[in-house]
């Protein structure tokens, strides 16, 4: 599993994608308000 930091998404693990796919199943979640996520909010509200 690749998590992006604060500010990128999962777009920053492209290159890494691109050598380990064919030999592990690689997760690459968009973390919420970020890349393709940036529609949910997170998980829990203060």
């Amino acid at each position: 599993m690749f998590l992006h930091g604060g500010g990128v998404s999962g777009w920053m693990w492209r290159s890494q994608l691109e050598k380990f796919a064919d030999s592990y199943h690689c997760l690459v979640p968009d973390l919420p308000q970020h890349g393709k996520s940036k529609q949910y909010t997170f998980f829990f509200d203060r």
